[in-house]
């Protein structure tokens, strides 16, 4: 069963990118040529943070409607 693509009811485009913001830490590592992301761990794990569309920005949603 195929789960259904939310809509912007801003812009209309089918969601299938989120921005969700949390305060973030990061880990760098040097791999010998360049920088490389190795993990990285929310600080916030808020539900009811809002999501927003990525094309237009509106909000879309909590946290909580996406899983988070």
């Amino acid at each position: 069963m195929e789960e259904t693509k939310k809509t912007c009811k801003n812009c209309g485009t089918k969601i299938e990118r989120i921005n969700f913001t949390a305060i973030m830490t990061e880990q760098w590592v040097w791999n010998g040529e360049t920088w490389e992301c190795c993990a990285h761990n929310s600080l916030i794990r808020d539900s009811q943070h809002n999501v927003y569309c990525t094309e237009c920005d509106a909000i879309i949603g909590i946290g909580r409607d996406f899983g988070f």
